[in-house]
């Protein structure tokens, strides 16, 4: 059950959990919670932080494979 304050209704993580199964990967067009890929959430004054795993390389590999080594 959510923790009320004075300002605001403070929500469960399983209650975060529970809105994002609406999420859906880009990619595999299933939610992101039935794929396992929340593997951290967290409620800070109002903003929610949910931690990803990703389900492709990083761009950012990509883009180091194809930088030129230094000679």
């Amino acid at each position: 059950m959510s923790e009320t304050t004075e300002e605001t209704t403070i929500p469960t993580n399983e209650e975060l959990m529970e809105a994002l199964t609406d999420v859906k990967d880009p990619e595999l067009d299933m939610s992101i919670v039935e794929l396992g890929l929340v593997y951290d959430l967290a409620y800070d004054d109002g903003e929610v932080i949910v931690c990803l795993l990703y389900t492709s390389p990083s761009p950012r590999d990509g883009l180091l494979s194809r930088m030129p080594s230094s000679a």
